[in-house]
């Protein structure tokens, strides 16, 4: 919630004080989308004058039908997951550095099955028909992190 509150209001007042143009149009895709409906529902008169056109690319309005267990279970928790975030400072979730990236690379080289398994498990089925031969290519962002409050917005 707090990217679209802060982060994307704040993007935009960026790019208008460089552009010195009074609005702008957004396009936003899946999660880019989410920022949009949370933080126009939270400060309406922010987008209305400074977006002159919002367009949707594939927007995240409901998620009744993400079928992946380990995201429904998980999200029955976000009020415990956000409280223990803020109580640590753990404020992104999955984020790993780049030595961790390159061990996950080499780890699934060895055991493929594992890791396509584990894929499967957090992003869902539908990666079953993706090209496997370039497992190596899809690590390189996958978990590309997130902040917990996705998760939040997303319960």
């Amino acid at each position: 919630m707090d990217m679209g509150k802060y982060d994307t209001p704040a993007f935009i007042d960026f790019i208008l004080a460089k552009t010195k143009q009074s609005k702008l149009t957004y396009v936003g895709h899946s999660q880019g989308t989410a920022q949009v409906f949370v933080g126009a529902s939270l400060n309406p008169d922010f987008w209305d004058q400074r977006v002159n056109l919002f367009v949707a690319l594939a927007p995240v309005a409901s998620t009744h039908t993400i079928n992946v267990p380990s995201l429904q279970k998980t999200a029955k928790y976000w009020r415990e997951i956000q409280f223990a975030a803020r109580k640590f400072g753990v404020y992104n979730i999955l984020g790993l550095n780049w030595w961790q990236r390159e061990a996950e690379v080499e780890i699934c080289k060895m055991a493929e099955g594992f890791c396509e398994g584990l894929i499967e498990s957090i992003a869902g089925e539908s990666l079953i028909e993706d090209n496997w031969d370039r497992l190596s290519e899809f690590l390189v962002d996958f978990p590309a992190g997130s902040s917990y409050q996705n998760l939040a917005y997303f319960a």
